[in-house]
């Protein structure tokens, strides 16, 4: 029903932003297949920019599917990374 996408918001320029997130186990990484989904959704809600989050990784198909079309990708360790600077814990 969220046609791919779960959280719609603009960035400091006023582009609208979508963002995907995937709470997968570390050892199931996010396919080509589901980066084409969220693309579809970006269509949808006529995103200018795109954001994956996931707890796991991203497979080396999905990796270059979105740096091709301007889709940045958070990885679990990036987003470790990000709560640790920010001084917050993953639930």
């Amino acid at each position: 029903a969220d046609r791919g996408v779960d959280v719609l918001c603009r960035d400091r320029q006023g582009r609208k932003v979508a963002i995907q997130c995937k709470r997968y186990q570390p050892t199931n990484e996010v396919s080509s297949s589901q980066v084409q989904t969220f693309m579809g959704g970006m269509v949808a809600h006529g995103a200018e920019r795109g954001v994956i989050v996931t707890t796991s990784s991203f497979s080396a198909p999905a990796r270059d599917l979105a740096r091709d079309q301007g889709i940045r990708l958070i990885d679990g360790t990036e987003l470790s990374r990000m709560l640790a600077r920010q001084d917050m814990e993953a639930v």
